[in-house]
C-alpha cells in the first residue's frame, strides 16, 4: 500500500532551501554584531584616549602651579646646579634652578620636554654658603642653615613631562 505523497515529509530541495535561507540569515546577524563591536571598540577608545589626556592636564597642571615653589633665592635663578645622588646613575648631575624650562625636539617631529622645578618641603629654603672644608670626600659636612628651622633639610624636586606638538 502506497502512502499519499502528501504525508511523506519534506524533499531534499525544500530542506536544501531551509539550510540556505538559515545560513544567510545567521551570516547576517554575525555581520550586523561584527558592526556594532566596531562602533564600540571606537567609542570606546575615544573615551580612554580623553581620560588619558584629562589625567596628563591634570599632572602638568598640579606640577606648573608648583614651579618655583620653595625657592626663594634668586641670585641662584638661571644658574646651573651640580649635585650628586647616590641613588641614580651617573651619581653626579647638573640642572638649571629655572621654575620652568621648554627644551625644544632635536627634530621637527621631535616632542618638546617641558621640565619643572620645584621644592617639597613646606619651609622656604634659602641658600647657605659653606665655608669649612671637607677631610675628604666621604666626611661629612655640617651645615649651619641661615634661617627657617635649627637642621636644614632641603630638599629639590625635578619633574620632566613630554608636550605633544
Amino acid at each position: 500500500m502506497r502512502t499519499p505523497r502528501h504525508a511523506n515529509g519534506m524533499s531534499m530541495i525544500e530542506l536544501m532551501v531551509a539550510m540556505a535561507i538559515a545560513l544567510i540569515g545567521t551570516i547576517i546577524i554575525f555581520q550586523v554584531f561584527e558592526v556594532s563591536e566596531g562602533i564600540k571598540r571606537t567609542t570606546t577608545s575615544g573615551g580612554d584616549a580623553q581620560q588619558n589626556g584629562v589625567l596628563g592636564l591634570y599632572l602638568m597642571e598640579r606640577d606648573l602651579r608648583n614651579a618655583g615653589m620653595g625657592f626663594n633665592d634668586v641670585t641662584a635663578a638661571g644658574c646651573l646646579a651640580t649635585a650628586n645622588d647616590s641613588t641614580r646613575s651617573p651619581n653626579a648631575f647638573t640642572f638649571l634652578m629655572s621654575p620652568a624650562s621648554i627644551t625644544g625636539g632635536a627634530t621637527a617631529t621631535a616632542p618638546d620636554s617641558v621640565a619643572i622645578f620645584y621644592g617639597s618641603q613646606f619651609v622656604v629654603a634659602n641658600s647657605t654658603t659653606l665655608t669649612a672644608g671637607m677631610a675628604n670626600g666621604t666626611s661629612n659636612l655640617k651645615v649651619v642653615p641661615t634661617a627657617g628651622s635649627a637642621t636644614a633639610a632641603a630638599t629639590c624636586c625635578s619633574s620632566t613631562r613630554q608636550a605633544l606638538r
